[in-house]
């Protein structure tokens, strides 16, 4: 929805001065020193106001106790936590780091992905935009079809499949640029000025995408289900905060290299592709993860 607002009542394409919806923005901005795309910062932080206000308005909370005691009770707790982990519950660990390796992978491609085509095909914010809503649409038929196949094939198989497409997919998004798909099938290049996805390139690239899209879904939904498929009852809370931590401790990992192989060797596509290998190293990992028979 947010990316509906901007997209199609702010943001304008520097060419033609409308928006994705083909108006006139509702706001004052001068699309030549970007002012529409800056205003971007400040919606996103208005709408986490909004929506983040019902929180604190309406949610009853207990009353606040001394500070220092709990949070060395919960350092604590977390140290011991971690060390009950490693030791006792292996599988969880593994797991754990399997997910670590491409949950930085996923973030990775979705965060360079859109730069990417942005450098190879000239994209605007109007493109950008629409592809955001694209892929949107397209997680979204994936969630669902993903808890389908979780019910039936068990949540370390969905993870593996989807992932591997996830990966192929990704390696195919890498092959286009604006006169190649496949690395080597010559197309003609995107005219300027054309519509949004005009070129056999950028249908190429969208189609991976929307692929990405879908498998991004049913990886993140099944990874959850496998956990607490794999966690006893009574530490089932205790690991899903590993879960979110682990999922956070690295995350600068994929984009930093990224950034370091792009510097290096100058290519943008050689950079990204570096996200395959956190991907990889996490769909190998996953392997050594022995789920219950019903997971």
């Amino acid at each position: 929805m947010s990316l509906v607002l901007v997209a199609g009542f702010i943001v304008a394409d520097p060419n033609t001065g409308k928006t994705l919806l083909g108006m006139h923005p509702i706001l004052p901005l001068d699309p030549a020193t970007r002012e529409d795309e800056r205003l971007v910062g400040p919606f996103s932080a208005l709408w986490y106001v909004i929506f983040v206000l019902p929180l604190f308005l309406f949610t009853p909370d207990r009353p606040m106790s001394r500070a220092a005691a709990p949070v060395k009770a919960g350092l604590t707790k977390l140290l011991r936590g971690a060390k009950d982990l490693c030791g006792n519950h292996r599988q969880i660990a593994i797991f754990l780091l399997a997910r670590m390796l491409y949950a930085d992978g996923l973030g990775a491609v979705f965060a360079f992905g859109g730069i990417y085509a942005a450098t190879v095909f000239g994209w605007g914010a109007s493109e950008l935009g629409l592809f955001g809503i694209i892929l949107t649409i397209a997680g979204t038929i994936g969630a669902p079809l993903g808890g389908v196949l979780d019910d039936r094939l068990g949540s370390k198989r969905v993870i593996g499949w989807t992932l591997a497409l996830f990966i192929l997919s990704s390696i195919g998004v890498l092959s286009v640029d604006n006169a190649h798909v496949l690395f080597v099938h010559p197309v003609e290049p995107k005219a300027r000025g054309s519509a949004p996805f005009a070129s056999t390139g950028e249908q190429v690239y969208l189609a991976f995408a929307i692929l990405i899209g879908i498998a991004s879904g049913p990886i993140q939904a099944a990874s959850r289900t496998l956990l607490a498929r794999l966690s006893p009852p009574d530490k089932t809370t205790e690991f899903f905060g590993f879960f979110s931590f682990s999922g956070k401790i690295t995350a600068y990992a994929a984009p930093l290299a990224i950034g370091v192989v792009t510097a290096v060797t100058g290519s943008q596509r050689l950079g990204v592709g570096t996200s395959l290998v956190f991907l990889v190293g996490g769909l190998v990992l996953l392997q050594w993860v022995k789920p219950p028979r019903w997971g």
